[in-house]
């Protein structure tokens, strides 16, 4: 990671802004004589881009599967859990029953739920901000992305913050058990008044677990009202394009209250099936509005078996054409 760090000075500065702000944040502490622990284990971790991100550009990965020499990993030692998201097109389908919606973000989501003290020595990593440093040890104190318990014990810490402030925002944590996929909350009312409410007790009841939401969006700016303005969704480029919302995979415009995909497609020289099938696992669809589309996809790739071609082997040149 150094050596691409150097190769690529952009990526090199991102990586080490993220991880001073981890540091800075004491989501991550340097490990100490006194804490030192012979069953320690060390995660290799690695930076991946997402450029469409209006905020993070960069997010550092910590792999808990990656293997050792003799074939074992942490994840393999952790409880999963049980799943707890709920069916997206449920929580889809439930947030646009209402005629007033709004979304918000949980802002660092995992990173605000802290690790029992004796579970730190399991998230150590190796690193040093510059190449002139020592390297030097620091383990992770918060629920860390990448272990396969992650998902578990953050969706779980939501429902149990639900469940404890319920008695003093009941319709909030409705909401926060129903209407939520991961760091989304997409949920809303059917008047304006109600909508506000709703707004003001998720917000409220998500501080006082210390889980601050970002990137606030509305389909009726006056459901906002109390946000602080840099808690909004800030407008993306191009200018032209309005303010948009990546809501579950969907491009939402709360302007216009109107969803569209975004679809980059790569210019594939040799078309075969893998290729084929590669385009079509990238049609994010959960609710089916792109049937006609990825039907046609998925006949092509029927037609490929049927005919027996190899994954690497080039289409037929009218399959090709298609």
């Amino acid at each position: 990671m150094e050596r691409r760090c150097v190769q690529d000075r952009r990526f090199g500065n991102l990586y080490r802004n993220f991880m001073k702000e981890y540091e800075d944040l004491k989501h991550m502490t340097l490990v100490t004589c006194s804490t030192t622990s012979n069953q320690s284990t060390y995660l290799p971790h690695h930076g991946v881009l997402k450029e469409s991100s209006a905020t993070t550009k960069l997010r550092v990965v910590f792999n808990g599967s990656q293997r050792t020499r003799t074939g074992d990993s942490l994840n393999v030692h952790l409880m999963t859990g049980a799943n707890l998201l709920p069916a997206l097109p449920d929580v889809l389908l439930r947030w646009r029953q209402h005629q007033y919606v709004f979304v918000a973000d949980i802002e660092k989501m995992y990173r605000q739920i802290l690790v029992h003290p004796d579970d730190c020595k399991f998230q150590t990593i190796l690193w040093r901000h510059s190449t002139d440093d020592e390297v030097r040890e620091y383990q992770l104190k918060t629920v860390t992305y990448g272990l396969a318990c992650a998902p578990f014990l953050a969706i779980r810490t939501l429902r149990q913050l639900a469940t404890d402030e319920e008695e003093q925002f009941p319709r909030g944590a409705v909401a926060l058990r129903r209407d939520c996929y991961v760091d989304d909350v997409v949920t809303g009312s059917n008047t304006l008044n109600d909508a506000i409410a709703l707004q003001t007790e998720i917000r409220n009841l998500c501080l006082a677990g210390g889980f601050p939401l970002k990137k606030w969006a509305a389909n009726d700016e006056r459901i906002l009202t109390g946000v602080p303005s840099d808690h909004l969704l800030q407008q993306l480029p191009p200018a032209w394009e309005g303010e948009s919302h990546s809501t579950l995979g969907l491009r939402w415009h709360p302007q216009h209250d109107q969803f569209s995909f975004v679809f980059h497609p790569h210019a594939a020289i040799n078309h075969t099936k893998r290729t084929v099938l590669s385009e079509t696992a990238r049609l994010f669809d959960p609710m089916g509005w792109l049937a006609p589309v990825v039907i046609r996809a998925k006949i092509l790739i029927q037609s490929t078996w049927l005919q027996g071609l190899d994954w690497d082997t080039l289409l037929p040149p009218s399959e090709a054409r298609e």
